[in-house]
Order: structure tokens, then C-alpha cells, then sequence
């Protein structure tokens, strides 16, 4: 099942989506802003 997800859509984020952090790509929330090293834009 990974190896048709991995060819077809694949199954990484994107290098920026890890850099803004995956709460805020993947959920729309900004869960730890406190703890942030990377502003978000």
C-alpha cells in the first residue's frame, strides 16, 4: 500500500512545509508558537 502512495502522491511534505512546521500545513493551527525557531509567513 505505501509503495502505490510513495509513486502516485507521494508520501513526504514538501522542504518549506517542514521548515514552517507540519502543524500549521497539515492541520491549519499553530499548535506550539511559543516554541517556534522559524517565524511563519
Amino acid at each position: 500500500m505505501f509503495y502505490i502512495m510513495k509513486k502516485t502522491i507521494g508520501l513526504r511534505v514538501t522542504e518549506e512545509e517542514e521548515l514552517k512546521g507540519l502543524d500549521i500545513a497539515e492541520h491549519g493551527n499553530d499548535a506550539y508558537s511559543g516554541f517556534q525557531i522559524f517565524p511563519n509567513e
